[in-house]
């Protein structure tokens, strides 16, 4: 079952203001807690229309290989 168990940037996310070439790069860090099991937890990124709620792109990653 997929469960979110944090938010990285907090509740309403980053703002998209995307540079020169379309692009925006933007870091974050976040300790996992030690009741969790890393090798099962990924992290769950998604860009949308704050207008429309609109989803526009979802991308995620195992945070352990």
């Amino acid at each position: 079952h997929d469960v979110v168990r944090a938010a990285m940037n907090g509740t309403n996310g980053d703002k998209f203001v995307p540079d020169s070439t379309n692009s925006m790069i933007i870091g974050r860090s976040l300790t996992v807690n030690s009741r969790w099991d890393a090798s099962k937890c990924k992290v769950v990124a998604f860009l949308y229309n704050k207008t429309t709620y609109t989803v526009i792109q979802v991308a995620e990653a195992k945070l352990e290989e």
